[in-house]
């Protein structure tokens, strides 16, 4: 949709987020809660379009997302009169002359919520809306299908190819792997190779059809959650649980890591080098591993857990998170 469209539809706020997988799904998740009778669509930017496809509550700006914001963009959809609101779950504290991100205190869904103004009790649970073409596709066997994955954009979430190997590796007699995730991804063996099939769609029709998603925190994580997916998480104790955990999955942690500063909230890894060698998801154990894979499949027939909460609105009003985070709209050149 163009500015000039979405003027002339009479819209006067677009939302938008960090261009990551997992706050985009979350964001689109939230969204739902602000659509009413008066107010049937809401107004988006993003980078990542493909995740809004067969969401009928959600229109999107043209060429308006964070990782091409400027000052002119800005100024010309201000002047356009619709405001810019970014919504972050992080919270920022001031020190010195700057602002440091810190954790929020609830699951990020229930946070992007209260910025958004919403007043309400809602699931935790994430939603991915598959056509119903897509949700007969990503079944490459009969049953016992596992996805895996190694990757995430920052090295706390990843669960490393080594572990994943030797998953595979004990597992492979008795359930079927497929490897989703980047094309960049370490490549696994004896796992059918869908690394950036069909992109976000893909792996979601995939883990749709899937028995258990195996992988770190991040947005495929999430995105298993929305298509009802079980899951083991190799979860690193970098964020507090309460950050991204679901009751459906089971999260494994190393039984006794060097540290615990980033999820006791002393520390912050997106902004700090760790001096551990990221020792809360390097020293998961494969045996706790696969005993979870077990119990999650046990319970594979079964409907997923599903946890709900009050939230009491806290509604940010524009760009408050986004100059805190960044300093300012820069001039893209």
């Amino acid at each position: 949709m163009t500015l000039e469209e979405a003027c002339a539809i009479g819209y006067s706020t677009v939302y938008f987020t960090f261009d990551c997988i997992g706050d985009t799904i979350l964001l689109m998740s939230a969204l739902k809660y602000l659509v009413t009778y008066d107010v049937p669509k809401v107004l988006v930017g993003t980078a990542y379009r493909e995740i809004f496809q067969n969401c009928d509550y959600i229109d999107i700006l043209d060429e308006f997302y964070e990782d091409c914001l400027s000052a002119s963009l800005f100024k010309k959809v201000v002047d356009a009169g619709i405001n810019p609101v970014f919504i972050s779950s992080t919270d920022f504290v001031k020190s010195n002359n700057t602002f440091l991100p810190v954790w929020g205190e609830h699951h990020i869904l229930h946070d992007i919520c209260v910025k958004l103004g919403i007043s309400q009790t809602i699931p935790i649970t994430p939603f991915f809306y598959l056509s119903e073409v897509e949700k007969l596709g990503g079944r490459f066997w009969q049953d016992n299908q596992i996805a895996i994955m190694t990757g995430g954009n920052q090295r706390y979430k990843e669960m490393s190819a080594d572990l994943a190997q030797q998953i595979i590796d004990c597992l492979k007699d008795q359930y079927h792997f497929i490897q989703i995730g980047s094309p960049n991804d370490h490549k696994l063996q004896n796992a059918m190779d869908c690394r950036g099939w069909n992109g976000i769609r893909g792996a979601a029709m995939i883990l749709n059809q899937s028995d258990l998603f195996i992988g770190g925190i991040g947005g495929l994580m999430h995105l298993a959650r929305a298509v009802n997916c079980r899951s083991v998480i190799a979860y690193s104790s970098a964020e507090p649980l309460s950050l991204a955990n679901y009751s459906s999955n089971i999260n494994v942690f190393a039984p006794e890591p060097k540290c615990k500063r980033c999820g006791e909230r002393e520390s912050f890894p997106y902004t700090i080098q760790c001096d551990n060698h990221y020792s809360c998801i390097e020293g998961i154990k494969l045996s706790d591993m696969i005993e979870a894979v077990h119990l999650q499949l046990s319970k594979r027939n079964e409907p997923l857990e599903v946890e709900r909460e009050d939230i009491q609105p806290n509604a940010v009003l524009g760009m408050e998170a986004y100059l805190k985070r960044f300093g300012s709209i820069k001039e893209i050149v």
